[in-house]
């Protein structure tokens, strides 16, 4: 199971977990001491039991061995895999010789991220190519330490213990123990429905029960802009609007239709963002 991703928190949805979650992770992981952890559709790893980092062997691999991209590719292609599967659980053995699993959560019919198992074994000694990339006897020696130490099970063992994570993803999911919500859905349609109410940015946060700081981030990450670019865009796309419809219109009635005060403050605005005057778009 592949290195921690930095990345996504997928399009201004927030994932919401129940507390049995975290303990069902915990547990399993003591258990069985492997690593367990759910990933968003997109790769990034939200949760992981015990907060386990990657076992020794894994880590040496990624680190200095230069395997890591070699693991973020396997463990993303593997999860697309899954997502297509009826059967869900997609077992595989990775290029350092340790088992993985993954498989889907599903939430209305959409796969909202995935829940992965690994970095334990069944064989004695990693793969030759993996001892063949060490240079020196010294580090062929740390390896087979580090590969030791990592959980060993019999072909039947794993069966089981494969069968034990379908059993708790599969409760998970119909339990809704993980959910999605939006937080920028709503707001983008109050901010497409009614554009003349200029919404500051601490007052948007507070609709959506997050600090001004959380949401300006989220507004970044997920759509590439500020909250007030978003909000000055759709104030325009609906000026836009108003001028297709009548073409008689004024540029100070739409101005004051979008709650601007001042004409030439619109204006201004609206050249700045379009590259034109709004009188221009009128002759249009």
């Amino acid at each position: 199971m592949g290195t921690r991703i930095d990345r996504e928190y997928a399009s201004g949805l927030e994932f919401v977990f129940h507390p049995q979650v975290e303990a069902i992770f915990d547990c399993f992981c003591d258990l069985h001491d492997i690593r367990l952890g759910f990933y968003t559709a997109g790769g990034g790893e939200l949760r992981v039991g015990k907060a386990r980092s990657n076992c020794r062997y894994c880590h040496m691999l990624q680190t200095r061995l230069g395997y890591r991209e070699t693991c973020i590719r396997l463990d993303r292609q593997r999860r697309e895999e899954a997502e297509g599967l009826q059967t869900n659980l997609l077992s595989y053995e990775c290029h350092g010789g340790m088992i993985d699993a993954v498989m889907p959560v599903r939430l209305g019919g959409r796969v909202i991220g995935f829940v992965m198992i690994g970095q334990f074994r069944t064989g004695t000694s990693p793969p030759a190519s993996v001892l063949h990339k060490a240079k020196t006897g010294r580090m062929v020696g740390r390896l087979l330490d580090a590969y030791a130490e990592a959980p060993r099970f019999s072909p039947e063992q794993v069966r089981h213990l494969l069968g034990l994570f379908e059993v708790l993803v599969q409760f998970i999911a119909e339990r809704r123990m993980i959910q999605l919500k939006d937080v920028l859905g709503p707001l983008l349609s109050r901010l497409r429905e009614h554009p003349e109410e200029h919404l500051s940015l601490s007052t948007a946060a507070a609709m959506v029960g997050r600090s001004a700081t959380t949401l300006s981030h989220l507004f970044r990450r997920t759509l590439g802009k500020s909250f007030r670019q978003v909000r000055i865009e759709m104030a325009l796309d609906k000026a836009d609007e108003y001028f297709r419809n009548d073409a008689g219109i004024r540029v100070s009635d739409v101005a004051a239709r979008l709650g601007f005060d001042d004409p030439l403050y619109f204006s201004r605005l609206y050249r700045k963002y379009r590259g034109i005057p709004p009188g221009r778009r009128i002759r249009k």
